[in-house]
């Protein structure tokens, strides 16, 4: 499947992330705006989990950041 072709910028890196954000980036932004920030949906969550006892973004954060440190690495090697 191809990413959408977007020539906006002089630069061809600047058209390609662009383009990332565009096809990747914008609906988890917005399918995020509206779970959370919509309606004010965060004033419950923070009331609901407020005691938790557990920091689970840092957790999360570095998992991330390995995960795709890993697939660039087999998208490296298999390229």
């Amino acid at each position: 499947m191809p990413l959408i072709h977007i020539e906006l910028f002089p630069s061809k890196m600047l058209n390609s992330f662009s383009s990332f954000a565009i096809e990747f980036a914008l609906p988890f932004g917005i399918i995020n705006y509206f779970l959370i920030f919509y309606n004010d949906r965060y004033v419950k969550i923070i009331k609901k989990y407020s005691n938790m006892k557990n920091r689970y973004a840092p957790i999360y954060s570095i998992t991330i950041l390995l995960t795709a440190l890993f697939s660039a690495f087999i998208y490296g090697a298999l390229n």
